[in-house]
């Protein structure tokens, strides 16, 4: 069994309480300030809009992080890339967790919104727009984020200001089914019964057809490895006349 974990915190900040979620990103080194390959050895723990400090953390996971952007990569407000990790593997393999109520993965992004996005909600806006529109985009949720460092009391002065969590694009069914959706206007749920099934259905030829010709467009772009055995003779017919309805 894993052990409870625990966070000190400084006594000033007890009776702390958010409209938004609290991440906070706890480490017994010094938290990165410019970008490397190398990810920080984190501890992520997330407390829930409206829980009062102390309380208890609705997320508590091992976790990489390291300085991400370009040219945000060298403002004060840093943007971070975080990988979940396997809390007892030293090897630091990914670990899927479904943060703030997003499906599981392991990798996510930390926008900090500044200098270009003073109103803080230009790229979540627009990827909800995306979404509402049923194409693809990232699901985002907004966060008051702290990072404490040295192994620390989390405090007040560990306060950085309000990140937008970002699912990071990967190769899986929660995040690559709706990409692959995308290309030809199928719905994702289309997608996603692709994956699960290891032969076409007779009586569903075109729904049959049209995610062989998905399956087909996300190997070629890199998303899975190979053709699911059952479809890799499969003919696209009528794959691009005839599609499932978009999600809602």
């Amino acid at each position: 069994a894993i052990a409870p974990s625990y966070l000190r915190i400084d006594p000033s900040v007890s009776g702390f309480q958010s409209d938004l979620p609290t991440m906070i990103l706890w480490t017994r080194g010094d938290a990165p300030t410019f970008k490397t390959e190398l990810y920080d050895d984190f501890t992520l723990t997330v407390m829930d809009a409206g829980t009062t400090w102390p309380g208890s953390a609705s997320t508590s996971e091992r976790a990489g992080v390291k300085v991400r952007g370009s040219s945000s990569a060298g403002y004060p407000k840093h943007p971070y890339r975080i990988e979940t990790w396997d809390p007892v593997d030293p090897l630091d393999v990914d670990f899927d967790v479904p943060l703030l109520g997003m499906p599981e993965e392991a990798d996510w992004v930390a926008l900090a919104p500044l200098n270009f996005d003073r109103g803080l909600i230009r790229n979540a806006l627009m990827y909800r727009l995306s979404n509402e529109l049923g194409r693809y985009a990232p699901r985002t949720r907004f966060v008051e984020m702290l990072v404490a460092e040295r192994g620390e009391e989390v405090g007040p002065d560990d306060y950085v200001g309000i990140y937008v969590i970002v699912e990071r694009v990967e190769r899986d069914r929660e995040r690559a089914a709706q990409i692959g959706a995308t290309f030809i206007g199928v719905s994702a749920k289309v997608v996603e019964r692709a994956l699960e099934s290891n032969r076409p259905n007779p009586n569903a030829i075109r729904n049959d057809a049209a995610m062989g010709r998905v399956l087909e467009l996300m190997k070629q772009r890199g998303y899975i490895d190979a053709m699911p055995e059952g479809y890799r003779n499969l003919t696209a017919l009528d794959c691009c006349t005839e599609h499932a309805a978009p999600d809602h």
